[in-house]
């Protein structure tokens, strides 16, 4: 029963994985460049949420670090949510970066073949809203966390690392 089922998903997953490229191959350069910017927003709102749930973390466990009493615990904690986002910003951001490389290998398809006059422009526009205001977000929680694990520091609770 478990063979059958993980070969079903297996092979969902394989078919899900070349919709794009077949999308890709039959659409011409701007379907591959609409393909890419939605792959890109999808990622950067990953990343967002992830990133974003990340930073909370931390700055609710500094928060709650400086009422608390076990000091190796606490440490403990805010060390653990601070390489959490460390390692996820690091994986999520790595998509990112791929898929803004293979945007800008598409656009130059698409200026190459002369095709999508106009097309692209306000998706483009608003995917570069998005991730702008996606990424302020994200900085403006970092900054929380940063002036937490600050205010920590002085408090003379012990920092979070070196």
């Amino acid at each position: 029963m478990k063979v059958k089922m993980i070969t079903t998903v297996a092979l969902a997953l394989a078919a899900a994985a070349l919709v794009p490229a077949a999308v890709r191959a039959d659409g011409g350069p701007v379907a591959a460049a609409q393909a890419d910017i939605a792959t890109l927003q999808a990622d950067v709102q990953a990343a967002h949420d992830g990133l974003l749930a990340d930073l909370q973390q931390i700055t609710a466990d500094v928060q709650a670090a400086q009422s608390s009493s076990d000091r190796k615990s606490a440490r403990a904690t805010i060390q653990a949510d601070v390489q959490k986002f460390q390692s996820d910003r690091q994986s999520l951001m790595g998509k990112v970066q791929a898929d803004r490389q293979q945007l800008m290998s598409d656009l130059q398809a698409v200026r190459a073949a002369k095709a999508g006059k106009g097309q692209l422009k306000p998706l483009l526009d608003a995917a570069f809203a998005q991730n702008q205001a996606a990424l302020k977000e994200v900085r403006e929680a970092g900054d929380q966390a940063r002036q937490a694990l600050q205010a920590l520091r002085q408090s003379g609770k012990p920092p979070t690392h070196k």
